[in-house]
């Protein structure tokens, strides 16, 4: 019996079949494990702002002090003042892709126009801290940068104004942690917008 034989064109062809589809796999397989990596670190980087804005809540609440680690990218705070975006953390971080358009800015969670239309929110109501979104053009990608910034929210009955107040201590940015501790409150006589009391609730941030 003769032994069947593969020719080496034989064997030069089915490789070269090979590697176009293995090509092609890639060619339309690579765009979609980019955009679903980049779905991933954004849902990443939103859920840590959420929590973060829920631990320093609790924290101006209830007191007490605790860290939170930094899944990437980096954190600035900028401290309570009178410079623009002033009582923020902002979190920036690379992607390949633009997640919105630039120069434009969206809102993460439910925030009524209310929110974002002024820097005076309703006590009892609205959330003390709003989370935006934003992208501009960096390289060969984007910057993407998620804030989270703190307004005052007015009662009317009793006529105040409550706010969460960030203070840094030491560095202000880094990619490694954020800690967070209470540090007291603070009343100003007159000082809300609807001019009765303004009490500052402090927040020291310290990021390495």
């Amino acid at each position: 019996m003769v032994k069947a034989q593969i020719s080496p064109i034989t064997i030069i062809l089915v490789s070269g079949i090979v590697i176009s589809l293995v090509g092609v796999t890639y060619m339309w397989g690579a765009p979609l494990i980019e955009k679903q990596s980049i779905k991933t670190r954004f849902a990443a980087a939103a859920a840590f702002m959420k929590s973060l804005d829920n631990t320093i809540v609790d924290i101006a609440n209830s007191g007490g002090s605790t860290e939170m680690e930094i899944p990437f990218g980096l954190a600035v705070v900028i401290p309570d003042g009178r410079e623009k975006d002033s009582n923020s953390i902002t979190f920036q971080f690379s992607s390949s892709q633009p997640l919105i358009s630039s120069n434009t800015t969206t809102y993460l969670g439910d925030v009524s126009y209310e929110d974002i239309a002024g820097e005076v929110g309703i006590f009892g109501t609205s959330r003390p801290g709003v989370i935006s979104l934003s992208s501009q053009p960096s390289g060969q990608g984007v910057l993407v940068t998620m804030r989270l910034h703190y307004r005052e929210l007015d009662s009317s009955s009793p006529l105040a104004g409550y706010k969460i107040s960030l203070e840094k201590v030491g560095r202000g940015s880094g990619p490694n942690k954020i800690t967070l501790s209470s540090e007291g409150s603070e009343t100003t006589a007159g000082g809300a917008a609807n001019s009765g009391d303004l009490i500052l609730t402090k927040i020291n941030v310290r990021i390495s």
